[in-house]
């Protein structure tokens, strides 16, 4: 019976993988006594067969309240089936000496690379799947180490001799973090996640093992990419908006959003770190986020574009140019987390981190949601025109007109921004909110992982409140909004609060 699994936990969730490395079948004498490792991480060729067979889950556990900042967020969500779907795995495994974060060990050797094909090789029992064992007889080793890549077949890198040692997988990029798409209207579904390992696990006491008592490894696996949900407190996503007297003089009611500035091509196979943000990505190291002793982030996850030029779809400080932008708000697929409440998922985004050092420059690289809303004035008939002069509101051209002083027939849609009017054509404004993976508590300055996107984390956004009339175009308005990140995992619920 196998013995190794590997669990992969749902959005924001981390995956765990577990392998075996299983000896079996022995020959007549055994094991050679010269079958132990040396520096190199061979030993004697076993004088057995020795098979590795591959179990892991795709179940994920419930919410569960973490630290934030951090590698762990705020707590634990499974994914859907379109998230956890397996169509194989990837393990490769390498000599003991091998080691990502240093230049001698990212030239240990390649040993093997195995695909395990769901169907095939790789069927699934209840919510795992198992490989069939595979003979490493020809490895004649009794220890090395291994990670896994799941849903891709990389196995030809190998026997082609494009990859030969760790150093040639270490930074490989990557540009389809999901291979499938859903088949939902608006495109918003994927399936087929890519995922890889979190570390390098050491694979030991092959020497002696048996079919039936197979040596053992676990590997954690993580997706390379992150997702977005947004609900409202309130029902139907109305909003009371009341005056410093606490009388209510409007209502808002969120219609759709958006993610804006997400980030496209390249995304690095596997999680790169760094004490201080890097030029390079050979500054970085493959290793998890770190806290300090006040509890904040200490490091920083370096994307694939460590202070160089990124490309962004859906780019805010040119969306409104963009023929058609109006038409890309939604209100979501519908997802229920395990609690039961009903999110809308806006869809998956790739991971982007940033030195950002003052406002100005969330715009041009943080990632982001633009709610769209309609403001409805008390007294003034619903869902038409707005007009904004003077910090008041005003339902047609006439009434604005006569506050500013302008003749009633000198002023129309189209020039009121040259009177200093605001229009608002159906009374629809913007909300911009910047997503936040760290909240550092400092209100004065920008902290290490603030306003960034990382792998395998749910950002769940819960609009909490509105307080005033937004943007005529997608702009800098923002709304107040709980913010949770969870490891599917996803980070802490933050409340998003519209301004």
């Amino acid at each position: 019976m196998k013995k190794a699994y590997h669990i992969i936990r749902g959005w924001v969730c981390t995956a765990c993988l577990c392998l075996l490395a299983a000896a079996c079948s022995q020959m007549d004498g055994g094991w050679p006594d010269d079958a132990s490792c040396d520096g190199d991480g061979h030993g004697g060729s076993p004088a057995g067969t020795m098979f590795l067979s591959v179990r892991f889950s795709v179940g994920g556990s419930g919410p569960e309240k973490r630290a934030n900042p951090g590698e762990d967020g705020d707590g634990r969500e499974p994914g859907d089936d379109n998230e956890n779907a397996v169509t194989g795995v990837t393990v490769f495994l390498f000599d003991e000496s091998a080691d990502w974060n240093t230049t001698d060990g990212c030239n240990a050797s390649i040993l093997a690379a195995y695909y395990f094909k769901t169907g095939d090789d790789l069927y699934q029992e209840g919510t795992f799947y198992v490989t069939e064992a595979v003979s490493v007889e020809d490895l004649g080793v009794d220890c090395c180490k291994a990670l896994a890549v799941v849903n891709v077949d990389w196995t030809g890198n190998v026997s082609n001799r494009t990859w030969t040692v760790l150093g040639h997988l270490r930074d490989v990029p990557v540009e389809d973090d999901w291979l499938w798409q859903g088949t939902d209207p608006e495109n918003i579904r994927k399936t087929n996640f890519l995922m890889s390992s979190t570390e390098l696990v050491s694979v030991t006491g092959i020497n002696g093992s048996t079919k039936e008592n197979p040596a053992t490894v676990r590997l954690d696996v993580e997706r390379l990419a992150a997702r977005v949900d947004y609900r409202t407190r309130t029902v139907n996503g109305v909003f009371d908006v009341t005056d410093a007297g606490g009388q209510t003089v409007g209502q808002v009611t969120v219609e759709g959003a958006i993610v804006v500035n997400r980030l496209t091509g390249k995304e690095n196979l596997f999680k790169h770190v760094a004490k201080t943000y890097p030029s390079t990505l050979a500054e970085a190291e493959i290793g998890r986020e770190t806290v300090d002793g006040s509890g904040q982030a200490a490091n920083w996850v370096v994307d694939a574009f460590p202070g160089g030029r990124k490309e962004f779809d859906l780019f805010l400080p040119t969306l409104s140019s963009h023929l058609g932008w109006a038409d890309e708000f939604s209100t979501g697929f519908p997802m229920t987390d395990v609690g039961g409440t009903e999110w809308h998922c806006l869809g998956y985004v790739r991971e982007n981190t940033n030195e950002i050092s003052q406002a100005a420059e969330l715009r041009q690289k943080a990632t982001g949601v633009v709610f769209k809303a309609r403001y409805d004035v008390t007294g003034f008939t619903s869902g038409h025109d707005l007009y904004r002069y003077g910090g008041k509101l005003y339902p047609d051209l006439s009434s604005v007109a006569q506050v500013a002083g302008i003749p009633e027939d000198g002023l129309t849609n189209e020039n009121c921004a040259g009177y200093g009017i605001t229009y608002y054509p159906g009374g629809i404004c913007y909300y911009t909110y910047w997503i936040k993976h760290a909240e550092d508590g400092d209100n004065d300055h920008f902290g290490t992982m603030e306003y960034a996107i990382v792998r395998n984390n749910l950002y769940q956004l819960t609009v909490t409140s509105v307080s005033g009339i937004g943007d005529p175009q997608p702009g800098d308005s923002e709304l107040a909004i709980e913010v949770a990140v969870r490891n599917w995992q996803a980070m802490d619920e933050e409340n998003v609060d519209l301004q």
